[in-house]
């Protein structure tokens, strides 16, 4: 099993056909501020780690200029986030959020099923963890088939989206089961 940093899964990811914002790894404040320069816009300054929190810890910043992402990637990249150094950060365009959605494919490992689960939820954000179970929809789909575009338009209709936005995200839901 592959463990991605951010950044290469989010590379991944466009690759299959997702939308992600642009963005690119820097190794160092200088690097940061040079990739920020070239966006010439506000970025977010990113820890890449394998560990959650890393929002909480202080290991993401939102900045408006290239002297601000070198900063805050000097400050980020000496840090250590549960047990992890953090010798990489993701310098991407900031985007303006207007409503956060948790999703992930991972691995059902129970007896009945062993098969890819697509996990969706309207209460993303950075404390998914604290969303009670019953406000996440699970999914269990076939690796060969992927996950039927029907099937994507239940579970986004029964999470309760628009009718209006049904199309676009049970369309994502499908691209991303596929690059899974």
């Amino acid at each position: 099993m592959a463990r991605l940093l951010e950044y290469q899964g989010k590379r991944w990811l466009g690759k299959a056909g997702l939308a992600v914002p642009q963005g690119r790894e820097a190794c160092s404040p200088e690097e940061a501020r040079q990739i920020a320069e070239e966006f010439g816009r506000p970025v977010a300054v990113k820890a890449q780690v394998q560990a959650g929190g890393r929002g909480k810890s202080g290991a993401v910043k939102l900045v408006d200029t290239p002297q601000e992402a070198e900063e805050a990637a000097r400050s980020i990249l000496n840090m250590e986030i549960k047990g992890y150094p953090v010798r990489y950060v993701l310098v991407e365009e900031k985007l303006d959020i207007v409503r956060e959605y948790y999703v992930s494919c991972i691995v059902n490992s129970s007896r009945e099923a062993l098969s890819p689960m697509l996990m969706f939820s309207i209460e993303g954000g950075m404390d998914i963890e604290s969303v009670p179970e019953k406000e996440i929809l699970r999914y269990n789909f076939s690796e060969r088939e992927g996950l039927p575009t029907y099937d994507a338009v239940d579970i986004v209709e029964r999470a309760g989206i628009p009718a209006e936005k049904l199309s676009t995200f049970a369309s994502f839901l499908h691209t991303l089961a596929e690059a899974y």
